[in-house]
């Protein structure tokens, strides 16, 4: 049910005009669906996901995206009901890091988590928690600390990142971590336009998901990928 529901804001191909300062002004996951999310806490529980209303300090409001009763995403919020962060969830046993362990799972035991924030999540419970720019100003990413991922493919390269070279249609240019954990690479890639500017980010897992959100892998030993981007995916290799 919540899978058609989100479907109901697919991503509709608008170019908007992204606000100085902001990252982007949408958030679009699913590669190959490319689903829209409300960025407001309203149009989040009206499309009938489940939500939380009491805001956890440093952490937000969340609404936890279930499919067949397995949570698969938590969208974050501010006091104010502006989304300012995701939390990817599998329930499988990844690897920490880049994953944080964290409360109870279903059917039973600990899920994993990759969190990423688009705001300050420092002050998610202030009354007066300020509206972002745009889908936000930064991109945080924690695996027990909290990680301010390069903006710039420049700035990517400076801190060790291998850039594929090759701008894949709907997609971007994929920036890579020369790093293995648990035999397997670094399962964060960064998507970027040929401007040089950060547009997305690819989750990866070896473990079984439940697709959509997740990506099925397209040959034997690919991984399982989350992806979701930041503008209009069909932007993606515009000069």
């Amino acid at each position: 049910m919540l899978q058609t529901l989100l479907l109901l804001f697919a991503c509709n191909g608008t170019n908007n005009k992204i606000p100085d300062g902001a990252i982007g002004d949408r958030l679009v996951i699913t590669r190959g669906l490319y689903q829209e999310v409300p960025l407001t806490w309203d149009g989040i529980t009206e499309a009938g996901f489940i939500g939380a209303m009491d805001c956890s300090d440093r952490m937000g409001r969340h609404a936890v995206w279930e499919v067949n009763g397995l949570a698969v995403t938590e969208f974050v919020f501010n006091n104010t009901g502006h989304l300012i962060g995701i939390e990817v969830v599998s329930e499988a046993d990844e690897p920490v890091p880049p994953w944080d362990t964290f409360g109870q799972g279903e059917p039973e035991g600990e899920n994993s988590k990759i969190h990423t924030y688009f705001s300050n999540h420092e002050t998610a419970c202030d009354a007066n928690s300020p509206e972002p720019v745009g889908l936000g100003d930064q991109v945080t990413m924690s695996w027990g600390y909290f990680t301010e991922m390069p903006l710039t493919i420049d700035a990517a390269l400076e801190q060790g990142w291998i850039d594929t070279g090759t701008c894949v249609e709907n997609e971007g240019i994929y920036v890579y971590k020369d790093e293995v954990v648990n035999d397997a690479p670094w399962p964060i890639r960064m998507m970027f336009n040929p401007a040089g500017t950060l547009i997305g980010l690819e989750i990866s897992s070896w473990s079984e998901q439940v697709i959509n959100p997740w990506s099925a892998p397209e040959n034997e030993g690919d991984p399982w990928t989350y992806s979701m981007w930041f503008t209009d995916p069909a932007s993606a290799c515009q000069e």
